[in-house]
């Protein structure tokens, strides 16, 4: 199974970021736009694994998460990356314990001999969409002026699955890992 390590946004606060898209996801740009329901954050993508493996993961990684408290997440503006040739328009997402915790994850599945090491720096960020294509600069430029004002309380960390159909993608909680109070 595709596996990854999330945080769900609550259910108004995906309904209104997808409202608020319409206008865009209705136009003819090349662009694979994320479904309501599969908006989340990613903290790590963890590839295909196995039952087993995924076991080994939750229990890699939950003790963190239960030690660590609950906190807020501040949604701000929308944004792309790459600049040079941008590939996906992302949320950006803004809390201290976030990226700390995030860190500890990645860490964490990282010394997991089946799961590909991070190569990158972690970039708290939602993904709204995938670009396929070569976009206007008009368009970039827009989708750098799109402004949100969202906070939300992260109680838990969810390790999800993917699998991928011809309409996209299906993710299912695997198991949801609560912070604590």
């Amino acid at each position: 199974m595709r596996i990854f390590i999330a945080i769900n946004l609550p259910a108004d606060i995906k309904a209104d970021i997808y409202q608020r898209l319409e206008n865009w996801r209705q136009s003819n740009f090349p662009i694979k736009w994320v479904e309501e329901e599969n908006i989340h954050l990613t903290i790590k993508f963890c590839h295909e694994l196995e039952a087993e493996q995924i076991g080994q993961l939750i229990n890699k990684i939950k003790p963190e998460v239960e030690q660590s408290s609950a906190f807020s997440i501040k949604i701000k503006a929308a944004d792309y990356l790459p600049p040079y040739k941008p590939r996906i328009i992302y949320l950006t997402a803004y809390a201290d314990k976030l990226n700390k915790l995030a860190n500890k994850i990645i860490s964490l599945s990282d010394q997991l001999s089946f799961i590909e090491p991070e190569k990158r720096n972690w970039l708290p960020h939602i993904t709204l969409g995938r670009i396929k294509g070569v976009l206007p600069i008009a368009f970039l430029q827009q989708i750098k002026t799109l402004r949100f004002e969202y906070e939300f309380k992260v109680k838990s960390v969810e390790v999800m699955s993917s699998k991928l159909t011809p309409t996209g993608p299906i993710y299912k909680i695997e198991k949801s890992i609560l912070l604590a109070c």
